[in-house]
């Protein structure tokens, strides 16, 4: 059996399972999808208690640069930090949607 992709569709393949693959990264997003599309950090953190506070802060920036996620700042008192799944991010709702279908058609075969 051949694969019909070229080298260039493997390598951006590669790419995109290498970011989501990343550890908490699809949790991370999966809130986004599943709870609001933005959400502020303190609300992730308390949806999130496996993550400690550094892991998340680091994954949400690993997040902010693959464009995924949009860190916004509130010039409040306190200072109010929230994030949003970005139009490539809200994609990825599809892909996971997607990925289940193909999971529960496969289970056990």
């Amino acid at each position: 059996m051949s694969c019909n992709c070229n080298d260039h569709d493997c390598e951006r393949a590669a790419c995109i399972m290498d970011t989501l693959s990343k550890k908490w990264v699809i949790d991370i997003l999966q809130k986004f999808c599943m709870k609001n599309p933005k959400m502020r950090y303190s609300d992730l953190q308390k949806q999130l208690p496996q993550i400690n506070s550094r892991t998340l802060c680091d994954r949400l920036e690993f997040m902010e640069c693959k464009k995924l996620v949009k860190r916004n700042v509130e010039d409040s008192k306190p200072v109010s930090i929230w994030y949003e799944l970005t139009p490539k991010g809200q994609e990825l709702e599809e892909l996971f949607e997607l990925l289940v279908k193909w999971s529960d058609k496969w289970k056990g075969k």
